[in-house]
């Protein structure tokens, strides 16, 4: 189906006639009588206000697609936005993770600094406190080179 078809369907539809859409329009009979013959096409602004009259969108008038297919493809990005949505939320997750465990790897200096300053005021070093610790360097060294990535 053509434009001008679907703009004589359109105001038959709303039982309109030619002259009482070209007045509505603030055009002539003439111009509307054009447009349903193919000689000449609505301005874009008469496009806007029939597609407010109909209650179409300008597409429609233009294209013939239906507020169906319309829908579908305003479903399909919103959908798409749901996707990016869902993307950034996984990147959020990802970069909390990579902000606790730099969190940690800032943790073993301190146990570092505690046993050292520990041990040596008590007078009390000994080697069997670095079992304790071994983990966590070991721990800290993987984080360390995991972040980079």
């Amino acid at each position: 189906m053509k434009i001008e078809d679907r703009i004589q369907e359109l105001r038959k539809s709303k039982g309109l006639s030619q002259e009482q859409l070209a007045e509505t329009l603030g055009i002539s009979r003439q111009a509307v009588s054009k447009w349903e013959s193919g000689q000449s096409l609505p301005e874009i602004d008469k496009l806007v206000a029939m597609s407010e009259l109909f209650d179409v969108t300008v597409d429609y008038i233009l294209k013939g697609n239906s507020s169906d297919e319309d829908k579908k493809n305003i479903d399909d990005n919103e959908g798409e936005i749901k996707m990016n949505d869902e993307k950034k939320t996984s990147l959020n997750d990802r970069e909390t993770s990579k902000q606790r465990r730099s969190s940690i790897f800032a943790l073993w200096p301190l146990f570092v600094l505690i046993y050292l300053a520990v041990s040596f005021l008590t007078k009390r070093w000994d080697i069997t406190w670095l079992i304790f610790l071994l983990p966590a360097a070991i721990q800290s060294v993987y984080l360390f080179f995991t972040n980079f990535k």
